[in-house]
């Protein structure tokens, strides 16, 4: 059985406001079963949060974590498979963005990396996502340490599935081992109701948890000082 043509999700170098209300927008218009592609670009894949929202006071941050939150749902949400294309680095919250696909190829020699406690907060998010790929206290580890692992160390992880020199040629043949289950047990297998409750459970709770943290007087201005 061939899947449907995939909607391709091209992600920006740095999550905002509103290039979070063009992806849920653009996730909105998937179709059932209509298997989803991640791709960023070829030197960054997904950077994070945009500091200029997270420098940001009052409404337009809050506003931004909601929209983030939503974005991942919908992603883990959708009852169709869901493939991450990573040809450039990932950092913060672009992992929880390909942490939350059903299979990642990255290209060799990409880094991964969680800064945020660099800048005062952590990344509460990001762990909600990796909680179904990897062991928590390696997430934990990583992020304290803020340091960038490699794609050998992320495939030793759990946090990817493959290494290839040329990630996006291996998207054919991905396509078709997806495409063999029928819809319908792929919309079960992915809305299965005991992992994406806990799915949901810890990604409103994390979700509020960033918002009173990055509210703080001190990591505003750490992230201004971080502004280009």
């Amino acid at each position: 059985m061939e899947l449907m043509a995939p909607l391709m999700l091209d992600l920006p170098a740095r999550v905002g406001g509103d290039a979070i209300a063009a992806l849920l927008n653009t996730l909105a218009a998937a179709r059932p079963g209509q298997p989803i592609v991640l791709r960023g670009g070829q030197e960054i894949f997904c950077g994070g949060l945009d500091f200029t929202y997270a420098a940001t006071e009052g409404a337009a941050l809050v506003d931004c974590i909601d929209l983030y939150a939503r974005g991942l749902y919908m992603l883990r949400a959708h009852p169709g498979p869901c493939i991450a294309i990573v040809e450039g680095d990932a950092f913060g919250g672009g992992i929880a963005l390909l942490a939350v696909c059903d299979y990642v190829v990255a290209r060799r020699g990409v880094r991964f990396g969680l800064p945020e406690a660099l800048y005062g907060f952590y990344p509460a998010i990001v762990f909600a996502a990796l909680g179904e790929r990897m062991a928590p206290a390696l997430a934990r580890q990583w992020a304290l340490q803020c340091e960038s692992i490699d794609a050998e160390a992320a495939l030793k992880a759990g946090l990817i599935d493959e290494i290839s020199d040329m990630p996006q040629n291996r998207l054919p043949r991905l396509l078709r081992r997806f495409g063999r289950a029928l819809p319908e047990a792929v919309a079960a297998i992915r809305t299965h109701p005991a992992h994406l409750s806990a799915f949901k459970r810890a990604l409103d709770d994390s979700a509020s948890r960033k918002q009173v943290v990055l509210d703080r007087p001190e990591v505003r201005a750490r992230l201004r000082g971080a502004i280009p």
